[in-house]
């Protein structure tokens, strides 16, 4: 049964429609029900209506720390006295950069940005200039941002491999032409196509956890081995995985070093900054040098990179993750999520897979284990989205697609509090039939 009141939905799809009726196409309600959220405390959240909500989505994934906290909020306050924006170098920026050297096992060099999309575009930028090959390789199902190159192949199955799929209208078949995809968690054919086309290309892209799908043993290690063989560039887009997993990121819980990485969501605990973090002789190409000739190097700009307030967050973020912990809470509280969903699940008699390391996972609807994106794909999409609204009505967000985000922050009461949810829900989804 419904907990929660929604009056404000048409009126609020009515005036969001000066901005497109939504801020990301990943998170969709019906325009009668629509909601808008007024603020947040803690792990929940609050509509504009008076509706509490549990918080699972987390910003999708950068809202590690929870909403409003006191110690990020005094670090902003405190650096937004001295100036929000200097456009030039900044005593935090410089800090910050310090700071990420020193806790990312890959990270020699470093370049800030606003954006995850901004920060893989520049970083295949980088890795064509380094190699002088034009290609970039990607995984299947895997999401890398909204640029071009990234647009490939995230949300349906290649055609044949290696050739990717076109994941939205407006980008050039020449775009397409310079991706290549191959199967996550596929080793053979993996290893397979990176051989075939070593040549041209530049660098293989992967999340270290595909959305919420681990690697299987060894298969990290493996394409770290194989790429360095040939000559190809491993990037690492450790957007989701960065602070989540450890401090250093998924590199450093599995103990695999890629070339370059990119890093953002909770860096911040939600402000838009994002990094490059990687090899400095990739890098290098990047540094200004004088003035000179546009075309003789990589070019790298933007008028927020390095924005000082942003930097004072993340310095304050970093600084509670490094706490001890902080960390293990986490894989607790995750674990005692994913232990009672299974047996609300097998209550009633409803076949879930709860896919994903200790720290964030995705509730699948299959009786058969997903380990790969044709796996997700497979499974029932139309029940993971009615569990969402089952639990959404009850007082619950995750996101659209039954994927969790676990605050660090988060109580064992609060976890139960959500599980209580998760309960009435599954519920409703079995009465579905």
């Amino acid at each position: 049964m419904s907990t929660v009141t929604r009056r404000s939905g048409p009126a609020i799809h009515d005036r969001s429609g000066v901005i497109g009726y939504s801020l990301s196409g990943a998170f969709y309600l019906p325009p009668q029900e629509t909601i808008a959220i007024e603020r947040g405390e803690g792990v929940r959240l609050i509509d504009t209506d008076g509706n509490a909500y549990i918080d699972l989505l987390a910003g999708s994934g950068a809202v590690l720390l929870g909403h409003g906290n006191a110690e990020i909020a005094a670090a902003i306050a405190e650096q937004a006295r001295k100036g929000t924006h200097f456009y030039v170098l900044n005593e935090r920026a410089i800090e910050l950069g310090e700071t990420l050297r020193r806790i990312i096992p890959c990270a020699e060099e470093i370049k800030f940005l606003p954006s995850g999309s901004e920060a893989s575009m520049n970083a295949f930028r980088m890795c064509r200039a380094f190699t002088g090959k034009q290609k970039i390789m990607k995984f299947e199902g895997s999401f890398h941002g909204t640029n071009d190159y990234a647009m490939m192949s995230g949300w349906s199955q290649s055609p044949g491999y290696p050739v990717p799929s076109v994941d939205s209208l407006g980008i050039p078949d020449a775009i397409r032409d310079l991706v290549y995809v191959v199967p996550w968690n596929d080793l053979e054919t993996t290893e397979k196509y990176l051989r075939a086309h070593a040549h041209e290309v530049a660098a293989l892209i992967c999340e270290p956890v595909q959305r919420t799908v681990p690697p299987v043993p060894g298969f990290l290690e493996a394409i770290r081995r194989i790429t360095a063989e040939l000559g190809i560039l491993l990037v690492f887009d450790e957007m989701v995985t960065g602070w989540r997993m450890a401090l250093g990121g998924a590199q450093e819980f599995y103990d695999v070093t890629p070339d370059v990485a990119i890093f953002g969501k909770a860096m911040t605990n939600g402000l838009p900054m994002t990094c490059i973090a990687g090899r400095a002789d990739v890098i290098a190409g990047s540094r200004p040098a004088g003035a000179p000739a546009i075309g003789s190097r990589v070019f790298f700009g933007g008028t927020l990179n390095g924005n000082p307030l942003c930097a004072a967050a993340a310095l304050q973020a970093i600084a509670i993750y490094a706490r001890p912990g902080g960390h293990a809470h986490l894989r607790h509280i995750v674990g005692q999520l994913k232990q009672g969903i299974a047996r609300s699940a097998a209550r009633y008699g409803v076949p879930v897979q709860v896919v994903g390391p200790d720290s964030f996972f995705q509730i699948f609807f299959s009786e058969t284990p997903v380990d790969s994106f044709a796996a997700q794909q497979a499974s029932d999409s139309r029940l993971g989205y009615a569990f969402f609204r089952a639990c959404l009505d009850r007082g619950l967000m995750m996101n659209s697609n039954a994927r969790c985000y676990v605050p660090m922050v988060m109580t064992e009461a609060e976890a139960d509090a959500a599980l209580a949810i998760m309960d009435d829900a599954f519920a409703a989804v079995a009465a579905l039939g």
